[in-house]
């Protein structure tokens, strides 16, 4: 795994294209480890472990209350915003959304 490249911690918003925002609460470790919480609605999830940012990348996977598992992958662009792909990864197949950031990390 690569040196983080960015820190990814603390309360943000991502913005998904099938119009859900996601509220994330997360800590970061000097290794690049995730940790938290995500909510979007009444739903609300925690981060699984094996979530990390790794160089400019960043993934993470949220076990939602309502039963799916919401994988994210993305990278941070020039601007220092995140942006990527989500899926339900019980079920793979079912459809994708992308998402980004508003906020900028630094």
């Amino acid at each position: 795994m690569q040196a983080p490249g960015f820190y990814a911690g603390g309360i943000w918003q991502l913005h998904q294209s099938n119009g859900i925002t996601v509220t994330l609460d997360l800590a970061q470790d000097s290794a690049g480890n995730l940790y938290g919480s995500g909510r979007w609605g009444n739903v609300a999830g925690t981060v699984e472990r094996g979530s990390a940012v790794d160089g400019t990348n960043i993934y993470f996977t949220i076990a939602w209350s309502n039963g799916p598992r919401g994988r994210y992958t993305g990278s941070l662009s020039a601007d220092r915003r995140l942006s990527g792909l989500t899926y339900d990864a019980n079920n793979p197949g079912g459809g994708q959304a992308t998402w980004y950031t508003t906020q900028v990390f630094p």
